[in-house]
């Protein structure tokens, strides 16, 4: 009985000392970011709180596509640039083209149907 009246007691304030902070604030504040992540590295019982899981996923998103705007990837194609003939040979040096031909192939026909013969 003790025991159960302990754990009402305290499982309220174990839950008032966790944070509140979010991926996205993370992302914002580098120097925060950094000294969770060393935290949460250093003992194994942090690192599967919301919080390290928060902190740990914002480094990696940070160390990957950047924290804003001007630094993520732009995978867009730019094609309008090849508007004349000249300037689509050198560009298309420069540029390739990396689509992928998902046409059907006809099948190639069999020995006897090459030369309209049929046995």
């Amino acid at each position: 009985m003790n025991k159960a009246l302990l754990l009402v007691i305290l499982l309220p304030l174990a839950a008032c000392q966790q944070s509140d902070r979010t991926k996205s604030w993370y992302l914002e504040h580098t120097a925060e970011r950094e000294a969770r992540v060393v935290e949460c590295k250093d003992d194994a019982a942090l690192t599967v709180t919301a919080d390290c899981q928060n902190a740990l996923a914002a480094k990696a998103q940070a160390g990957t596509f950047g924290t804003g705007a001007a630094r993520s990837i732009d995978v867009t194609p730019d094609r309008a640039r090849n508007t004349s003939a000249g300037e689509r040979s050198s560009s298309a040096e420069m540029n390739p083209d990396h689509s992928i031909d998902v046409t059907p192939k006809r099948p190639r026909p069999s020995n006897g149907e090459a030369d309209g013969k049929t046995h």
